[in-house]
């Protein structure tokens, strides 16, 4: 207070910490303080407005899981735990479980490429399942 400084936010980021805390301070367009930097030498004058980026706990690029051969119920644990929807369900054949059912195939597909094969959190993942097994199960687990 005593040095009449006004805040503003102007951006809020993706961070997997709480929401709210202050991730960058920028002053007329020039980086002050940041993770990786901090300016100790730079001077603001009495009255000038900080500009602020905050932390948000929504948005960020998470890798696309390989969900084939999970069951559902493992299938929607996962998607909760990376920050992923669960999409369009499509069932082939019949079961009384769905839960149990096994998922063959998704969209979007994991790519083999690790730059490639991001996704942003929260987007939904689309699952085709089946009450049966596919066979192509016991090689993806030698993989």
């Amino acid at each position: 207070m005593g040095f009449d400084l006004q805040t503003e936010i102007i951006d809020e980021i993706y961070d997997p910490g709480p929401e709210g805390h202050i991730m960058q301070v920028l002053h007329e367009g020039q980086l002050i303080i940041s993770e990786e930097h901090r300016n100790n030498s730079y001077e603001v004058e009495r009255g000038e407005t900080l500009s602020i980026v905050v932390s948000k706990s929504t948005g960020g690029m998470t890798t696309i899981p390989d969900l084939r051969c999970k069951t559902l119920q493992e299938a929607r644990f996962q998607l909760s735990a990376m920050q992923l929807s669960l999409g369009e369900i499509e069932l082939i054949g019949a079961t009384d479980d769905m839960d149990q059912a096994y998922v063959t195939d998704q969209v979007p597909f994991p790519l083999e490429d690790p730059e490639e094969n991001k996704m942003e959190r929260g987007g939904p993942i689309n699952l085709w399942v089946s009450p049966i097994r596919p066979g192509y199960c016991d090689s993806l687990q030698n993989e």
